[in-house]
C-alpha cells in the first residue's frame, strides 16, 4: 500500500463526556463515530450527548462514520483528508443497552465472545497546526484481514511490517496491544508472535480492556489517555481490533513544550479513508430503532483497507433543540 502525502494533525484534548474542557478556539468540524452505527442517534441519551459535546455554534451536517470498534481511526483519517483545520470527534457508546444489542447481533456479546458494553462517550479534539497541542499524530490506518485461507497470518505479517516502518517515524515507541479476550484476538496475536523472530519480538503494553467489559470505539482513547499520562516523552502506538478482521493503528509523538515542533516527514503520511456513503434523509426518524443487520458484519466489505461507512445527520435540525 502506498501512503499518500497528507496534512499534519495534532491532538489538543482527550476527555470523557461531562469533563470536556472549554474550547480554546473555533472547531470547524464535528464527527461522530459509534460501533452501534447510525441507529443509536434515535435514543434520547445519545441525542443529549451529541448536543452537549457539539462545538459552540455548530449547525452544519454531522458525519457519522462507523466500522465497528475501529471507527475512531476512520474518523481521524476523515479529518486529515478534509479541508477543516480543527475538528471534534465524539466516540459515542451510550446508551449501553442499545450498544449491547448491536454486540449481541454481531455475536460479540451474549452467545459469542461475551462482551459487555460499557456506557461511555469520549471526545478527541484535533487540529492541523501545532500551537497548544498535546501530541502530533504520526500515523493512522485500518488494516483488514485478506479474504483467503491464510488471511490471519497475512494480516499479522502486514501488521509487523507496519510496526517496522513506524520504527523510523516513532523511534523507541511504546505499543499498546490490540489483544482482548476474544478467541480471534488471541489467535491473531499468536500469529504476530510467530511472524517475528524471538530476539525481535516486541513487548506490548496492556490495554485497559482486561476482561469482557468492552469500550468499543472509546477503547483507543482510554489507552491513549492512560499511556500519555504515564509517559509524556516517548512516542506511543495504540492498536485496537475491529470486528471482521480489522486492526486500527494510531501513532502519536508527545510534544515537548520546551522544544520547537519539527515538520512532519511527508514521505510517510496517512492513507486516505475509503468511505461508503449510505443515503438517508438527513433526519433521525428514518434510522431503525434497533439494529437489524450491521453493516460492518457484511462480508461483502471484509478485506477492504482503510474503509468505513458514513451517514449524514442534519445538524441544523438536530442541534437546535439546545
Amino acid at each position: 500500500m502506498t501512503l499518500a502525502e497528507s496534512a499534519e494533525c495534532y491532538v489538543t484534548a482527550i476527555s470523557a463526556y461531562g469533563s470536556q474542557n472549554e474550547q480554546s478556539h473555533e472547531i470547524e468540524e464535528y464527527i461522530i463515530t459509534s460501533s452501534a452505527e447510525v441507529g443509536i442517534v434515535n435514543t434520547p441519551r445519545a441525542q443529549q450527548v451529541i448536543r452537549d459535546c457539539a462545538p459552540k455554534g455548530y449547525v452544519d451536517k454531522i458525519p457519522l462514520v462507523s466500522i465497528g470498534c475501529a471507527g475512531l481511526f476512520a474518523a481521524v483519517m476523515r479529518f486529515v483528508a478534509g479541508s477543516a483545520r480543527t475538528a471534534r470527534i465524539l466516540a459515542l457508546e451510550t446508551p449501553s443497552d442499545y450498544v449491547q444489542s448491536t454486540l449481541d447481533s454481531a455475536q460479540l456479546g451474549v452467545g459469542g465472545d461475551g462482551f459487555v458494553a460499557q456506557d461511555v462517550a469520549y471526545i478527541l479534539d484535533l487540529q492541523k497546526f501545532p500551537e497548544g497541542a498535546l501530541a502530533r499524530v504520526e500515523h493512522c490506518e485500518i488494516m483488514s484481514r485478506p479474504s483467503c485461507f491464510s488471511g490471519t497470518t497475512k494480516l499479522a505479517r502486514k501488521f509487523l511490517a507496519r510496526l517496522d516502518e513506524l520504527d523510523a517515524v516513532c523511534p523507541d515507541a511504546r505499543i499498546v496491544t490490540f489483544e482482548n479476550v476474544s478467541g480471534y484476538a488471541r489467535r491473531l496475536m499468536q500469529a504476530v508472535h510467530a511472524g517475528a523472530p524471538i530476539s525481535e519480538q516486541r513487548q506490548f503494553l496492556e490495554t485497559v480492556e482486561q476482561d469482557e467489559r468492552h469500550f468499543m470505539t472509546v477503547r483507543p482513547l482510554l489507552d491513549l489517555q492512560k499511556q500519555m499520562a504515564e509517559d509524556t516523552l516517548r512516542p506511543l502506538i495504540v492498536t485496537c481490533l475491529g470486528a471482521g478482521g480489522r486492526i486500527g493503528i494510531f501513532a502519536v509523538t508527545p510534544i515537548d513544550e520546551t522544544k520547537a515542533v519539527t515538520p512532519i516527514s511527508l514521505h510517510h503520511a496517512m492513507p486516505n479513508i475509503d468511505a461508503h456513503f449510505i443515503e438517508t434523509m438527513g433526519q433521525t426518524a428514518p434510522f431503525p430503532d434497533q439494529p437489524i443487520d450491521l453493516w460492518y458484519m457484511n462480508r461483502a466489505y471484509f478485506g477492504r483497507e482503510n474503509f468505513c461507512f458514513e451517514w449524514s445527520i442534519n445538524g441544523d435540525t438536530f442541534l437546535c433543540t439546545n
